[in-house]
């Protein structure tokens, strides 16, 4: 993704890889990034708790 979006990290770069989904979630509505994920557990979090309008979940073969 860093050759599309060259301003793009990954959360083990940024030393947040051993967070909760929670404390990523928060940590990107703070700082207004952006999450691309696989995993369905943002959409729930969405779904149940807090509105995050910046969310891609990527389902399927990459």
């Amino acid at each position: 993704m860093a050759d599309i979006y060259p301003n793009s990290n990954h959360l083990y770069l940024m030393q947040l890889d051993q967070e909760s989904d929670y404390e990523v979630w928060e940590i990107a509505k703070n700082q207004d990034y952006t999450i691309v994920t696989k995993n369905a557990d943002f959409n729930e979090l969405s779904i149940l708790k807090i509105f995050l309008y910046k969310l891609l979940l990527v389902q399927g073969e990459m």
